[in-house]
């Protein structure tokens, strides 16, 4: 199995576990989902950083996609907790 075949199924597989665990759990809201998905990636990323040059830039692009979603869910849950509204 390839190394970008590795991560992809660590990725799904830690993705199903968490969505299955959160779920059975009771957790109904999206933005922990996506924190929980985003510090996954991270994690998985820093674990296959040994991927080829190619590989880490294409995973280094993602994750600066993905990191100012971070920030809006950030934004409103702050905004929420100041100004009492909920999201």
């Amino acid at each position: 199995m390839a190394v970008y075949d590795r991560f992809i199924f660590t990725l799904w597989a830690v993705f199903a576990l968490t969505t299955v665990a959160l779920s059975a759990g009771g957790a109904n809201s999206w933005d922990m989902y996506y924190v929980l998905y985003l510090i996954e990636y991270m994690v998985a990323s820093a674990v296959f950083s040994v991927l080829n040059a190619q590989a880490r830039n294409v995973l280094v692009r993602i994750a600066s996609v993905l990191i100012p979603g971070f920030g809006v869910i950030l934004v409103f849950r702050v905004v929420s907790i100041l100004g009492g509204i909920r999201f």
